[in-house]
């Protein structure tokens, strides 16, 4: 029960965070766009990871991860235009959320604690970015949405892939990431 409560105190402490910031630059009369990129499978080549046994802990798995170079590019693009505001979203324990902010910057990538995002599970992911559509019409979502690599038959969210076309958020899948990455 106390581990639930506590789940649900961070699941809202991150998405506050979120809020606050677009909540602010709606007040401004500046065109922004709101861009959240996934990392697992998408910023990070995470997989070849899972298959190792050796990690020490969760914290040393994370650091370890290759980053895709071309995503890396195109995110540090979007990234100089002043327009655009970069958050990264994932699905990993709430204990990676420094981990993972090291993992970004280690990588060259600009992130801080306020704009990397924790979710619980890939369908939170949509409901944060579902729930902040009302306060802007320019999210932009740039995930993967796939689980099961480490065991050698990739399977997507279809449910999720599905309900996202519903939505007005931009989104870019699989094909187009797989394309950038040259996988």
């Amino acid at each position: 029960m106390l581990r639930r409560v506590a789940i649900s105190f961070i699941q809202q402490f991150f998405h506050s965070l979120v809020r606050v910031q677009i909540r602010s630059d709606v007040k401004n009369t500046n065109f922004v766009r709101y861009i959240f990129f996934d990392i697992d499978n998408t910023i990070a080549d995470s997989w070849p990871s899972l298959q190792l046994t050796h990690w020490v802990s969760y914290s040393q798995r994370i650091s370890s991860l290759a980053v895709f170079l071309n995503m890396r590019r195109v995110l540090m693009t979007l990234y100089s235009n002043p327009n655009n505001r970069i958050f990264f979203i994932t699905a990993r324990s709430y204990n990676s959320w420094f981990a993972t902010v090291n993992w970004l910057r280690a990588n060259g990538i600009p992130a801080d604690l306020s704009r990397t995002i924790i979710t619980n599970t890939a369908p939170e992911k949509l409901q944060l970015l579902t729930s902040l559509t009302g306060k802007t019409k320019f999210i932009y979502w740039i995930d993967d949405l796939s689980y099961n690599h480490e065991f050698g038959d990739v399977k997507y969210y279809e449910d999720l892939l599905t309900k996202v076309q519903s939505t007005s958020i931009r989104f870019f899948g699989p094909n187009i990431i797989n394309q950038i990455n040259h996988i």
